[in-house]
């Protein structure tokens, strides 16, 4: 366990920074105000971007009852609190054992420690045609089923608004918008001609669906004959009774 001032650390010791980092945010709640350096320090990112950053500080670690100091480097880290790189690793003669998350360093040029980090409990899983065979062997199994919540509250805001305005939010639309004295329309580039493409090809049952669906668009007069030589394309996802659902692929054309 790493510690500062009482406070527990997510500490990582990495071999590839060739400096220590602590980040900005285990500055503020441990309250250590940094010195300022006179020059820019950059520093690169793991993905190749690069920071910049002036502020720089001393730590006093706890690591296995032994106090050791560390210089730091302040950055915006989000995933550690601090990074001990290579310069504080060297320093102390560190040895790392990957096969047993195992760190050991000397402090004061005597003082042999270790420190084992924290070993993930590794997850249990078992081929679906195993548990088959085990299911017919009479073992017991669990079935565990998430079910999301269909009920959807409504503000009471928003009941109120709508009550106010029922003209508005009708049940049924009346049909497409009353004539105004602008009409919105898309100025082309000057020029500007349609795309030749070829249609894409769509099965006899969605063409059947197509023109279904648009013939009753047509008599709700939710839509009307376009003279438009601009065109879009269409699909149908299916729903979960089956059904199909228009969808129009506006920015496609």
């Amino acid at each position: 366990m790493v510690t500062v001032h009482n406070h527990i650390m997510k500490v990582l010791f990495n071999t590839g920074a060739s400096h220590s980092f602590i980040a900005s945010v285990a500055m503020k709640y441990l309250n250590i105000k940094p010195h300022q350096s006179y020059n820019d320090i950059k520093v690169t990112m793991p993905n190749n971007t690069e920071r910049k950053t002036r502020f720089r500080c001393t730590l006093c670690l706890t690591i296995d009852n032994q106090p050791v100091e560390a210089d730091v480097v302040v950055l915006p880290l989000s995933k550690f609190d601090i990074i001990l790189g290579m310069d504080w690793l060297t320093r102390h003669e560190t040895i790392i054992n990957c096969k047993k998350k195992e760190i050991a360093f000397t402090f004061n040029n005597r003082t042999r420690c270790s420190f084992t980090g924290m070993s993930e409990v590794s997850k249990i899983m078992i081929s679906s045609l195993k548990a088959m065979k085990k299911l017919r062997k009479g073992c017991e199994a669990i079935l565990v089923m998430l079910k999301g919540s269909d009920t959807v509250k409504c503000e009471p805001t928003v009941v109120h608004v709508v009550c106010d305005f029922l003209d508005v939010f009708l049940e049924e639309l009346p049909g497409l918008p009353p004539f105004r004295e602008v009409e919105f329309t898309i100025n082309l580039v000057e020029g500007a001609t349609p795309v030749a493409k070829t249609p894409y090809r769509i099965a006899p049952k969605e063409m059947a669906e197509l023109k279904s669906q648009l013939q009753e668009l047509l008599d709700k007069d939710f839509i009307h004959p376009s003279t438009s030589l601009w065109g879009a394309p269409v699909l149908f996802v299916k729903r979960k009774d089956g059904s199909l659902r228009l969808c129009i692929a506006n920015l496609i054309s």
